[in-house]
């Protein structure tokens, strides 16, 4: 089913335009500033109890609801395992907002690329002082695991309560990285909300950081890497969008020769489609040996 789940999903991903307009999370972001605004009266919001009401209500409600459906029909339990996965992988179009940007770059407008980069990394904080085409590129490196990879993973390991958890850890980190979000100063709930994301996106990053490997320069990107962990250069605020940035760099030799314009985020944006499809032809081989075995 997960693999039918996933072709799906794609085909609606790529011909139906963007669902932004029904993939909209502010209903998470209302509860994580309803749990910031409690925690100076119930002191036990801020910290890992909070992450498990923030994170655990959703993904319990969606579990159940599969449960329960399954149970009923199995036919309306694979629409709604549909339904969940493509409303995860949002909130907006990936393939749209990358295009967009490429276009930017090659009328070379720097300011609305800037602002699709904005978009592309959902406000994310990105390095200062560098090629703006190559900190666009390795947006794109970034994005595809985050939107994408990361969600899939979660959804072929749990179903769509796996989806659901992904997705809701990534925005609640969202609100938490935006100006106030989490309250002024320290935040345990805030920090407990990294760890959390830091946890699930450790292993997706790993793979997606392969798969870049794979399908490009293997020996660059290894050696992009080692070296950044070695000499502990640090290029973004998060290690896993740095293991990310650095190996997909390597893996298309960005290094070397950082084409202009919107060149070198085709060439990204191709890495990481080709990614997604080694994603599906990988899940593919493991449902035919499970039909088999």
């Amino acid at each position: 089913m997960t693999l039918i789940i996933l072709l799906l999903a794609l085909v609606v991903e790529r011909f139906l335009g963007s669902l932004q307009d029904y993939r909209r999370f502010d209903w998470l972001h209302a509860l994580a500033r309803w749990a910031v605004a409690q925690r100076e009266r119930r002191e036990w919001l801020d910290g890992p109890i909070g992450v498990l009401i923030l994170v655990g209500l959703p993904t319990a409600l969606v579990g159940w609801l599969q449960w329960w459906l399954g149970d009923w029909s199995l036919i309306l339990a694979f629409l709604f395992a549909l339904a969940v996965f493509v409303y995860c992988l949002g909130p907006r179009s990936f393939y749209d907002q990358a295009k967009s940007l490429v276009d930017a770059l090659d009328r070379g407008d720097e300011e609305a690329a800037r602002w699709y980069m904005e978009g592309l990394l959902d406000r994310r904080p990105w390095p200062e002082g560098r090629p703006l085409p190559k900190t666009a590129s390795e947006a794109v490196f970034i994005a595809v695991c985050d939107r994408f990879l990361a969600v899939v993973f979660w959804f072929a390991l749990l179903g769509p309560l796996g989806a659901v958890m992904y997705r809701a850890a990534s925005e609640l980190r969202k609100t938490c990285l935006s100006a106030g979000a989490c309250g002024k100063g320290e935040s345990g709930l805030g920090d407990a909300l990294a760890w959390f994301y830091q946890v699930l996106g450790w292993v997706p990053a790993r793979l997606t950081a392969y798969s870049f490997a794979a399908l490009g320069s293997f020996m660059d990107a290894r050696e992009s890497c080692r070296e950044a962990r070695e000499t502990g250069e640090r290029h973004w605020p998060d290690p896993h969008e740095d293991l990310l940035a650095c190996a997909g760099g390597g893996a298309l030799r960005l290094e070397e020769a950082t084409p202009e314009g919107g060149r070198v985020v085709c060439q990204s944006l191709d890495l990481a489609r080709r990614s997604i499809w080694l994603w599906v032809v990988v899940i593919a081989l493991f449902t035919l040996w499970g039909w088999i075995a």
